[in-house]
């Protein structure tokens, strides 16, 4: 009989290998690779314990649109500067003086501005 911990790992285990996509098994029943020839084998399946019920597998998670997910998360624009310099922590808003004022051309060239939502 099984301990209450290997049951758990067992478990775990099965599960993994559900999530990484095995979704059937090989044979029916478990082969004994030990065993030297079949009929070795057989008086020991006979002798062994009825095991009880194993829970029905759970069915896997449906598909899920990664990319529709991180679009629908993202946001339009997104835009990484250097570390503020004199000018920005004067005004206290980054992006100021010629750097600032090239960011807006070229926000206006694809239709937005530094208040678009």
């Amino acid at each position: 009989m099984e301990s209450y911990a290997e049951y758990w790992a067992s478990r775990a285990a099965l599960e993994w290998q559900v999530e990484m996509g095995a979704d059937e098994a090989m044979l029916d029943a478990p082969a004994d690779r030990y065993a030297a020839s079949a009929e070795e084998a057989a008086p020991r399946e006979a002798a062994k314990p009825a095991q009880p019920a194993r829970p029905p597998i759970p069915e896997p998670a449906p598909a899920v649109d990664a990319p529709a997910m991180a679009r629908a998360a993202a946001a339009r624009v997104m835009i990484v500067g250097e570390a503020p310099g004199r000018e920005e922590d004067i005004e206290g808003r980054p992006f100021v003086g010629r750097a600032g004022q090239l960011l807006d051309r070229m926000l206006e060239a694809i239709g937005l501005s530094r208040t678009s939502p």
